[in-house]
């Protein structure tokens, strides 16, 4: 019996998948692993349209109601690529943010909901939504199956012409017509110089709540 036990935990341990939503995806998750590399939860496979975030306050994968009933779906195309959340970082409202986590777009295969993976940051698009800088990192995951040795944006462009355009239009009109504006366009340094500053903005967030 114990050793069928420590058998599934290693499965689960493997997969990188924390379906049972019994960690704090938002405080538990390194935003690095023991590799070095940054990591993403998971919050909506590619391909659905219901609109599942993880909760701040108690790191819960939930599905984000209107109204405090009624889930919300985008009323739009699917999701075109995963979408999810780098653990362990705020994005603040003194930096033009609106205090959540930072998001994740995730390219390749249809990933889990759940799974923690190993990313590589390519750079980031900003838009600006109900006057909110609304960062949306652009990543694939590591070892991923379909955009092999992609590094950065100029070799998404390079070697997939019109990617960034279309994760572009998606969220230009995802939440319907003139809701949401596009800004820039970040390259990695610039985004991972983001990132870690939101990662102490994160740090910071944590002491003050165990003061």
């Amino acid at each position: 019996m114990i050793k069928f036990f420590i058998f599934l935990f290693c499965i689960n341990l493997s997969t990188n998948s924390f379906a049972d939503n019994k960690v704090n995806y938002f405080k538990d998750i390194p935003i690095k692993n023991s590799n070095g590399f940054y990591q993403s939860v998971i919050e909506i496979e590619s391909g659905e349209n219901d609109k599942w975030e993880v909760i701040k306050k108690n790191g819960k994968i939930k599905v984000e109601k209107i109204d405090q009933e009624i889930p919300r779906k985008i009323n739009y195309l699917s999701y075109p690529f995963n979408y999810g959340i780098i653990p362990q970082t705020i994005l603040t409202v003194e930096d033009g943010g609106d205090g959540d986590p930072l998001d994740v777009v995730v390219l390749g295969e249809k990933i889990k909901r759940g799974s923690v993976i190993e990313i590589n940051i390519l750079g980031s698009i900003n838009f600006i939504d109900s006057g909110d800088n609304d960062l949306k990192i652009i990543a694939i995951k590591k070892n991923n199956s379909i955009f092999k040795n992609i590094q950065d944006f100029d070799d998404l462009n390079n070697n997939y012409a019109g990617v960034i355009e279309i994760i572009k239009l998606w969220f230009l009109n995802y939440k319907g017509k003139n809701k949401v504006y596009y800004d820039q366009i970040l390259n990695k340094d610039e985004t991972e110089i983001i990132i870690k500053k939101s990662h102490k903005s994160f740090m910071f967030y944590i002491n003050n709540l165990q003061q």
